[in-house]
């Protein structure tokens, strides 16, 4: 049996998109301009990722640049509501510390200072521990021995915890004070 293919060639009725109807022509600003506007209508994007997803289209750096200025204009393109709206559905599909959701934004060429602006806002340092024990809480849950407070808990475990934590974006000095608090363990940190 063969694999089933991932996407899908156009039906011959189909409409296909401003690039390919102009050919290896280099493109021009309204087929960019359209290319743009069907990529937002499929998902958001930052200002840098739509930019880059203009260079590869072919689009010279200043048309590309207009494009986008031209959309932050009309309030097709926001990098601050892209943040906002990045943080939310992260935060709701799984537990994410903001060290994790920095780094990933960062990735997505937004600047530190914007993300910083909105972490602050809408997810203080303090619900940060919140969200960390409920992560634990979790994942002790789904590990294969029974763990919990009252037994002793294996280094090897401890440190499956730990590393899993670190993972998720938590900082180190709160893993390790809701590690000792909910085990009661002094680890050895250092080794």
């Amino acid at each position: 049996m063969l694999p089933k293919k991932k996407w899908k060639k156009p039906s011959p009725g189909s409409d296909p998109s401003p690039l390919e109807k102009r050919g290896s022509a280099s493109p021009s600003e309204k087929d960019l301009m359209d290319l743009a506007l069907q990529a937002l209508a499929r998902r958001a994007f930052s200002s840098t990722e739509l930019f880059f997803k203009l260079e590869q289209a072919g689009a010279p750096e200043i048309l590309a640049k207009r494009i986008i200025s031209r959309l932050r204009t009309f309030g097709y393109l926001d990098d601050r509501k892209y943040v906002e709206a990045y943080l939310q559905a992260r935060r709701g599909q799984k537990s994410m510390g903001r060290i994790r959701i920095i780094r990933e934004l960062q990735l997505k060429g937004l600047q530190t200072e914007l993300i910083e602006a909105v972490l602050n806002s809408s997810y203080p340092e303090e619900e940060e521990e919140t969200t960390l024990n409920r992560a634990l809480e979790k994942k002790c849950r789904s590990l294969p021995s029974r763990v919990d407070s009252n037994t002793g808990i294996d280094a090897k475990i401890l440190a499956r915890l730990y590393n899993y934590l670190f993972r998720l974006g938590f900082p180190s000095d709160k893993i390790q004070r809701a590690l000792r608090k909910k085990f009661r363990a002094d680890p050895d940190w250092e080794s």
